[in-house]
């Protein structure tokens, strides 16, 4: 019964007792594999206005353990089922969480965009790790097709993509494309103290103010009233009439 992919580890050639990739490939076929998996950080770039998430998968850099895989893949194989899975696990529809929308290499780099899989409990949970920037690995399972003479892969069959925990590859982080914007201290305005008002005062100089009033007023009343009786004209009643309504609307 054929296994599935051998994780490059730490140790991988020396465990194997082999000195390259080459040889490593062909003790791991006798062994059942069906092929090797190599695991990376892998950045993932959330689109401003979607839920879909671009990726690397894979760089031509060394990984932790010195090992290189160039970015060469045969992608038509993996293109007709392009699903992206829970740490490599096929054996159920419920591992799937996600789909590969679209991968290439670009830069020397296999990457790509991932659809999480929303309908999923799993998905919903990988798109929302990777968003927050809890989950930043995947791992790419393939088959080594052409070596060079130091044992490094050439070019490779891409079998599957998965979401991981931890990588062997320093080069494959998740980030957001459209973060939050930073959140800027505002400096706080000044308090200023309401000046104290004298209630009692402004009472006492408006009562003053309206007793100067009246009694200017009733100081013209009675000059004219006098006058009135002494020269008994028209002119002068007018006078009073007009110092009394004045006198009136005050109250």
């Amino acid at each position: 019964m054929k296994k599935k992919f051998l994780s490059i580890e730490h140790k991988s050639l020396s465990d194997f007792g082999v000195v390259n990739f080459k040889e490593l490939w062909e003790k791991a076929k006798s062994e059942g594999f069906e092929g090797i998996s190599v695991c990376v950080l892998s950045t993932f770039t959330k689109t401003a206005d979607s839920d879909v998430f671009h990726a690397i998968f894979s760089s031509s850099n060394e990984d932790r353990h010195g090992d290189i895989v160039q970015q060469v893949f045969d992608l038509k194989g993996f293109m007709r089922n392009p699903v992206f899975l829970d740490s490599h696990n096929y054996d159920s529809i419920e591992h799937i969480i996600g789909k590969i929308v679209s991968i290439g290499v670009t830069e020397g780099k296999l990457q790509g965009d991932i659809e999480f899989a929303l309908d999923n409990p799993k998905g919903v949970l990988a798109r929302n790790l990777a968003e927050k920037g809890f989950l930043n690995t995947t791992s790419i399972g393939f088959i080594p097709k052409v070596f060079n003479d130091e044992g490094h892969i050439l070019e490779s069959e891409l079998l599957e993509i998965s979401a991981v925990s931890v990588p062997a590859n320093k080069d494959a982080t998740f980030e957001k494309k459209a973060e939050a914007p930073e959140k800027k201290e505002v400096a706080a305005e000044p308090v200023v103290e309401p000046k104290k008002v004298n209630a009692k005062a402004i009472a006492v100089k408006a009562t003053a103010d309206l007793a100067g009033e009246r009694t200017q007023l009733l100081k013209s009343l009675a000059k004219n009233v006098r006058e009135l009786v002494e020269d008994g004209k028209k002119e002068r009643s007018r006078k009073i009439y007009q110092i009394v309504r004045e006198l009136a609307e005050k109250n």
